[in-house]
């Protein structure tokens, strides 16, 4: 009888000891996820911040492209409840057509604009392919970090040490191209927000700049928090005669009219 409540009370300590070893295995891998989250938070936060501006602008942009064209197109089919002649139905489809074209900058008036509007989605494009490059590299690390732990877990279940000289040296090697990485990924998200908030602003820019006044009523929209102003004077002075003169697209208007 005590033999077999000993075997019982081994095979018991041995379950519990067991139990513990896989939950330290779990809290341990869960060290592992926190510290690689520190590591990368300030720079996820950053690219989490520019995509939101980035996304704020494409919105804006879309919803012009339709706003502006709405009362062309609230007129055409009031016209056509009006039953009005084939002609005038013609013509104020053609005008809606007109409209929307402007505002979604594929107009023959608008040419000029759609290169600066492309270097804008272009970089947001590019944004995209930052992000997945980043994500690529952290679940790497990530993944090489279970492992660790998941090795650790086999070596002492087996009576051996967890981490041995060589093995530490191999980890802080790992660990330091790994920040490396970060460091270069920062240094690439620091050119992209230059060259990126620099297409936005020259965007604005034509835009304030051009003939068409609801086009310029959309630079006002899309400088929607004075973050852009700051980065170019130009958006600071008031569009007087010589301001648009001196400009690119005063210069075309000029040419053409001459």
């Amino acid at each position: 009888m005590r033999f077999f409540v000993v075997l019982a009370f081994g095979k018991w300590t041995k379950f519990r000891f067991r139990r513990k070893r896989i939950g330290l295995h779990a809290v341990n891998l869960s060290v592992v996820i926190i510290r690689v989250t520190i590591e990368v938070w300030g720079l996820m936060r950053r690219v989490s911040c520019l995509r939101a501006e980035a996304l704020r602008l494409c919105s804006a942009l879309q919803e012009a492209s339709c706003v502006g064209a709405e009362p062309a197109w609230a007129e055409l089919l009031a016209a056509a409840a009006d039953r009005h002649d084939l002609d005038t139905l013609l013509r104020l489809h053609h005008n809606a057509l007109d409209r929307h074209s402007i505002h979604a900058m594929i107009h023959h008036t608008t040419q000029e604009l759609q290169s600066y509007l492309g270097n804008v989605l272009n970089e947001t494009l590019a944004l995209r392919s930052f992000e997945s490059t980043l994500h690529n590299g952290i679940n790497v690390e990530l993944e090489r970090r279970e492992r660790i732990e998941q090795m650790k877990a086999e070596r002492v279940a087996r009576g051996e040490y967890a981490f041995t000289a060589a093995d530490e040296a191999q980890d802080k090697e790992k660990r330091k191209i790994f920040h490396q990485f970060l460091a270069s990924r920062k240094a690439d998200l620091n050119v992209w927000a230059r060259t990126y908030r620099g297409h936005v602003t020259t965007l604005i820019l034509k835009l304030a700049l051009h003939t068409e006044v609801s086009l310029q009523t959309l630079a006002f929209r899309l400088d929607y928090s004075d973050f852009y102003k700051r980065g170019d004077a130009k958006l600071h002075e008031p569009l007087t005669y010589q301001h648009k003169r001196l400009s690119e697209i005063g210069l075309n208007l000029a040419k053409v009219r001459l």
